[in-house]
């Protein structure tokens, strides 16, 4: 994109990873307020707490299919299969 300037819509901005979510135009509040609560969550937490929330959530993200086929598919040196999972 950087070197063409071609634009792309949200879902194949999604399924190449540049980004984690898109969201519908009726669904972009509820969407956008539960990002601003899980910030707002971590950052009323004390230092070693919000380390800690930010270990688990590191664990349970390490765990999502299309990750773990990232990380093979790069040890691979080959293209990965995402699912979207």
């Amino acid at each position: 994109m950087l070197i063409t300037g071609e634009f792309i819509d949200a879902q194949t901005a999604k399924q190449q990873g540049l980004i984690n979510r898109v969201a519908s135009a009726d669904q972009l509040d509820a969407v956008l307020q539960n990002l601003v609560d899980a910030i707002v969550q971590q950052l009323s937490m004390s230092l070693p707490d919000a380390y800690d929330f930010a270990k688990d959530v590191m664990v349970d993200n390490m765990m999502v299919k299309d990750v773990i086929e990232g990380i093979d598919a790069f040890i691979d040196k080959r293209p990965a299969v995402w699912t979207g999972c």
